[in-house]
């Protein structure tokens, strides 16, 4: 068991009764040709298939097992409060900048920021035995 630290939780989820309301259909998603579709039998062998997470199921767990959790957010805010933005920014003055690898990573960012490709996954970060919170901008951790 972790004794002391952080477990970080990265996943497409929702909260339970957004997870489980009777308008949003099956947990159960295909992806064919960067689209999402809910038949898994559309494309059989030629598409990724996925089930979104329960977070309260996972956040009851953990709880369960003696963490305490710290924040719940998406990856994209999750990592533009890790400084990614000013990641990026440094990417266009070091010594090796290139136009080229800029316009590369700024794509990277864009899609890893984009709340409809994997921007919109969930993250879930829980601890145990810490002294203090740790602050959304330190990443020391």
């Amino acid at each position: 068991p972790l004794e002391r630290g952080l477990l970080l939780v990265i996943d497409y989820g929702y909260p339970a009764p957004d997870l489980y309301a009777p308008t949003r259909g099956s947990t159960l998603r295909a992806y064919h040709r960067h689209r999402v579709h809910a038949d898994p039998f559309v494309a059989v062998g030629r598409q990724d298939l996925t089930a979104h997470v329960d977070l309260s199921a996972v956040e009851r767990a953990a709880v369960a097992a003696g963490l305490r959790p710290i924040r719940r957010t998406r990856q994209a805010e999750y990592l533009a409060s890790l400084g990614l933005g000013e990641l990026l920014v440094g990417l266009q003055s070091g010594a090796d900048a290139s136009l080229e690898s800029y316009l590369a990573a700024r794509a990277a960012v864009v899609r890893m920021l984009d709340p409809w490709a994997t921007g919109g996954f969930a993250v879930l970060e829980f601890g145990r035995g810490l002294t203090a919170a740790p602050a959304a901008n330190d990443r020391s951790r």
